[in-house]
């Protein structure tokens, strides 16, 4: 919708907040790093 124009949702800001979360959260506590890609391979090993 963002590309079209239409809505009035800021696709692009709501995007780069999600990934601003995801970072900020990993450098605060980087602790989570291995933990976060052993739960993306035990989500990948189940399907």
């Amino acid at each position: 919708m963002d590309k079209r124009g239409r809505g009035n949702i800021a696709h692009d800001a709501h995007f780069w907040g999600a990934v601003f979360g995801f970072v900020f959260t990993l450098l605060m506590d980087v602790e989570l790093i291995p933990e976060f890609f052993r739960q993306i391979i035990q989500f990948f090993e189940s399907l």
